[in-house]
């Protein structure tokens, strides 16, 4: 079993500040940030695993039910969907706030 490792307060606020914008960011997302930050995706991935699951407790967030995963599923085909953030916007956030955080 592999050793544990402590997150630093700079990883934990690029982390925390990113969670704000998307507690479910996707693969490809979670790569970039595995490779700017120097660490395994498997270990952001598991983060936002657990973030999600303390935001529920506390109840930040509500639980995924099968209807509202099928509306997300689908609503990029409605003309009328809207996306909370752009791409492009959300690329240069994460990077700002990853240029921020670095020492």
């Amino acid at each position: 079993m592999a050793d544990r490792s402590k997150l630093t307060r700079r990883e934990l606020n690029i982390l925390e500040s990113l969670f704000r914008q998307d507690s479910n960011p996707r693969l490809a997302i979670r790569r970039n940030l595995a490779k700017q930050m120097g660490m395994h995706q498997r270990t952001i991935q598991v983060w936002f695993q657990n973030r999600r699951a303390k935001a529920i407790r506390l109840n930040e967030l509500t639980p995924p039910s099968r209807s509202s995963a099928t509306i997300n599923f689908l609503a990029p085909q409605n003309p009328k969907y809207q996306p909370a953030i752009k791409i492009s916007e959300f690329w240069a956030t994460t990077m700002s706030c990853i240029k921020y955080y670095r020492y």
